[in-house]
């Protein structure tokens, strides 16, 4: 990495840190009050080398058995007075630290929800969850310990510094002759860490998203014995990782052994200076001893600086990956609006491309869909189907005036008020690892549970389950099969009530039989609702009012099953081959 380069990351992470600057307004009397006792503890450490000063001089006078208890006697309340302090400093800063932790992952967890398909698609779960963890903690070590001890060297090196001027100026100059050469070490580090780690934390993201990966998949992975192969690219990914942390050890490292050096070069000048000036009796034994004390109190500090600096350097890298998620641009969320009685859809001419890719996944769809009518959308796999379910939900924003609903542009829509007006149903049913009741619910507090589950065709099952619709169905639904779980999906998108719904595909794994007497039901359904029906099988679409063939990205044919029938063209093609291939099962 170029030097400009290094800087401009340096001073990015340094920019990224104010954004912080607004969770700490609730806590701002804790603030004060920790400062307040990192003040006094520092102020307080300090009188120690005075009290000795005053000691050791009070020697050459005569000294008795009273004035040594009282020596005794301040220095243990010195010493306990500083615990006392002391323990305020940690328990109130480090316990804003952890406020503050609190409302930032809160406020990251908000904002994630509240980010559209095409974040996700961008970014691994892996990486996400890498910063939700690391890079949060990486901050709350900034806000805690980092601001703390920062507080601390500064306010030690500007109270000890103006006791040594008091002392001797001129020995407080020669101590302080290697500060500049310290002063450029300390900017040379901060760049080298800044970048080092930010590599390393990227990394790490990778790292975490192989990991997501291999637990998500460990059945396949049983299923084709490549766990070796696995293991093997892990052990790779884990040795790159643990070099890329040796390299940032390493320039840390060499952080220390440096200033500690140019702390004991400015040792090495009290010391030859110092003593000469007490031989010639222009200071005192107790004062050359209280400086020399004050002096070794400085190295702690700028010893410190370098741990500061990590602190401070991964917390603005991991501050800067925060803000990537905090600035991406969010979904509507405006108030959602009645969703009313059946309504009408139309596509006019719809054309659309995923982020990234060159060619479109939609080249100029258009057909209207009647208020309450059904629609069935068939062709082969990657001909568009999905995408046209994807963009009809806004899953991904359609461009301008392609999708309307209502007579209204979709994207013009509060997606609250969408998400009342069209449910979708996925081809990829996700449960979460809550109970089958819980699943359903989530689609509406209020939701008819029995009714629901009469109608996606899943009464007969729960009564098999020995705790019904209590039952736990476990991460993404594991304890259920296809089916079940396809059937527990449409209860959910059901419970909403929308007067759109969608069918991604959603039938897929339920035999024709349970199918259509799905459909019957839903069809029953009180009031009037557009279905849109996704399918691979004609079975599923047969009886629809339209029936849309798709052909890449396009459409081939439109009508009714009568009227493709009649056309024999690629509609009639695919029932053909739909009966052979059944007929075919059955020998």
């Amino acid at each position: 990495m170029s030097v400009e380069a290094a800087q401009n990351g340096f001073l990015a992470g340094a920019r990224s840190l104010s954004r912080l600057l607004p969770y700490f307004r609730p806590y701002r009397a804790n603030i004060v009050w920790g400062v307040l006792a990192t003040l006094g503890t520092v102020g307080v450490s300090l009188c120690g080398p005075q009290l000795l000063r005053f000691a050791i001089d009070d020697l050459k006078s005569a000294i008795t058995p009273r004035k040594l208890a009282f020596y005794a006697a301040l220095v243990l309340a010195i010493a306990a007075i500083e615990g006392i302090l002391r323990f305020l400093m940690r328990r109130i800063l480090i316990g804003v630290s952890r406020d503050v932790e609190y409302d930032l992952r809160n406020s990251l967890f908000q904002k994630l929800l509240r980010l559209p398909r095409r974040f996700y698609d961008a970014h691994p779960t892996g990486d996400i969850m890498n910063r939700c963890s690391s890079d949060v903690n990486s901050v709350r070590l900034l806000l805690g310990p980092g601001v703390m001890y920062s507080i601390n060297t500064v306010a030690m090196f500007a109270l000890a510094l103006a006791i040594m001027f008091r002392i001797d100026v001129r020995l407080t100059l020669l101590a302080l002759a290697p500060l500049p050469i310290s002063t450029i070490v300390v900017y040379f580090f901060a760049r080298r860490i800044h970048s080092h780690y930010l590599r390393v934390q990227e990394y790490f993201s990778e790292v975490s998203v192989f990991l997501q990966e291999t637990f998500s998949g460990i059945r396949l992975l049983r299923a084709y014995d490549c766990g070796d192969s696995r293991q093997a690219q892990f052990d790779r990914m884990m040795g790159r990782y643990v070099d890329m942390n040796r390299g940032l050890i390493t320039t840390w490292g060499m952080f220390y052994p440096i200033m500690g050096a140019l702390g004991g070069l400015g040792g090495v000048v009290v010391l030859l200076y110092g003593g000469s000036e007490v031989i010639a009796g222009r200071i005192t034994l107790g004062s050359f001893v209280a400086f020399s004390i004050y002096l070794m109190m400085l190295v702690w500090p700028m010893s410190s600086a370098g741990w500061v600096l990590n602190l401070i350097q991964r917390g603005a890298v991991s501050q800067q990956r925060l803000n990537h998620i905090f600035d991406a641009p969010e979904l509507d969320q405006s108030p959602a609006g009645p969703a009313g009685g059946a309504v009408e859809v139309e596509l006019r001419r719809l054309s659309f491309a995923y982020p990234g890719e060159r060619s479109d996944a939609l080249r100029s769809v258009s057909f209207r869909i009647p208020a309450g009518s059904t629609v069935g959308i068939i062709g082969k796999v990657g001909c568009g189907k999905s995408t046209l379910a994807a963009l009809l939900a806004r899953v991904y924003d359609p461009p301008d005036g392609t999708v309307m609903v209502g007579g209204r542009d979709v994207n013009m829509i509060p997606l609250r008020e969408l998400r009342q007006i069209v449910s979708l149903v996925p081809q990829d049913p996700f449960l979460f690892s809550e109970t089958i009741a819980q699943n359903i619910r989530m689609g509406s507090e209020s939701a008819d549970l029995p009714s629901l589950l009469s109608t996606a065709g899943m009464d007969a099952d729960i009564r098999l389950f020995p705790q019904g619709a209590e039952t736990v169905v476990g991460e993404r639904g594991i304890m259920l099969s296809g089916g079940q779980k396809q059937r527990v999906t449409i209860a959910r998108a059901l419970a909403r009530q929308a007067p759109i719904i969608v069918f991604d595909d959603a039938l897929s794994s339920v035999d024709v039989e349970t199918e259509e007497e799905i459909m019957k039901k839903i069809s029953e359904l009180p009031g009037r609702h557009t279905l849109i029906i996704i399918s691979h099988r004609i079975s599923s679409i047969r009886r629809a009012d339209a029936i849309v063939v798709m052909r890449d990205g396009e459409i081939a044919e439109m009508g009714s099953h009568e009227e493709l029938m009649a056309a024999e063209g690629l509609y009639a093609s695919m029932v053909q081959r739909e009966e052979i291939e059944a007929e075919l099962a059955t020998m």
